[in-house]
């Protein structure tokens, strides 16, 4: 592989003028340099990426499209971190809520049955998954965990659930026996498939989120089967996007905390009034790369106070 050489280290004020250069406008260039300071000129290039120029061979060119202004790209990075930290703070409570189902479901039957193989599916490697918990185990530092193995010799399912993470939490709900599965799926109102599908997608937000990716436009969350959940507006949503995703946390929240679910989603509402809707790339940055749906008869953007699951 042909290397090249390193880009030349650049002052804050220059990498201004190079953007400038490139036709990104500035209305502050002094508030400009404190915003690359607290970000980053390489973080923030991922979120005016969507502002560049098209090349007809493909890819982008380094000049931005008319108009392209550094606050709205400010704009941008800061909705998207906003809703980052609603994701966080909704998937902490989730995976609580499905660490104690599981917990409750299996301590019923043995105080150590995650660590039994016989007490899950057959199909699934139980093997596997006791050998990350017992990592997980053995490198823990709390009190409680020297505690309980000083005194019994192993974790009971009810300590254990809390040194899991959530790919350890959602892989022993999937190694489940189906009858098991069932009391923890009535518990949420959904079905196996359903409930695995969003465990899936909320870990790969929560994932992103946790390692300050960008979110708001990704795509390949995970497609959550959503196509038999009540409402209509579920069809209207781009499965691929993260919006689908909030939702799911928004469904789940209301199982297990509606008051808190309601100030949630109030929350969320407002950070979606913070995207910069500016008309210089319509096509590239707008709600729709986030997952909002588009009602195909008329044409507008999805209004969620019109939707049961957001009032």
């Amino acid at each position: 592989m042909v290397s090249q050489p390193f880009k030349d280290w650049k002052t804050f004020a220059d990498q201004i003028e190079l953007l400038a250069q490139r036709g990104m406008v500035f209305h502050d260039k002094q508030q400009a340099e404190k915003e690359l300071a607290r970000i980053g000129y390489y973080r923030l290039s991922a979120y005016w990426y969507p502002f560049r120029q098209h090349l007809a061979t493909g890819g982008r060119a380094d000049v931005f499209v008319a108009n392209t202004q550094f606050d709205d790209v400010i704009a941008l990075y800061d909705f998207d971190n906003a809703i980052k930290i609603l994701a966080l703070e909704a998937i902490q409570h989730i995976e609580i809520a499905m660490r104690t189902q599981i917990a409750y479901t299996l301590g019923k039957q043995n105080p150590i049955a995650h660590t039994q193989a016989h007490y899950f599916n057959p199909k699934f490697n139980h093997a596997e998954w006791l050998a990350k918990y017992e990592h997980l185990r053995d490198h823990a530092k709390d009190d409680f965990v020297k505690h309980n193995l000083a005194k019994y010799g192993e974790l009971p399912v009810w300590v254990a659930c809390e040194i899991w993470d959530f790919g350890a939490m959602s892989k022993l709900y999937k190694m489940m026996t189906e009858r098991d599965q069932r009391q923890i799926e009535k518990h949420f109102h959904l079905s196996h498939k359903e409930l695995s599908s969003h465990l899936h997608a909320l870990n790969i937000v929560r994932n992103v989120a946790a390692h300050h990716g960008r979110l708001w436009n990704k795509s390949a969350i995970g497609i959550p089967k959503i196509k038999k959940l009540h409402g209509f507006h579920w069809q209207y949503l781009n499965h691929e996007k993260p919006f689908v995703a909030f939702c799911l946390m928004k469904r789940m929240l209301d199982v297990i905390d509606p008051t808190r679910a309601c100030d949630w989603g109030m929350r969320f509402q407002a950070a979606l009034k913070t995207f910069p809707h500016q008309n210089c790339a319509p096509n590239e940055v707008n709600l729709q790369q986030f997952g909002i749906g588009i009602f195909p008869k008329t044409g507008e953007l999805m209004n969620l106070s019109h939707w049961q699951l957001w009032k």
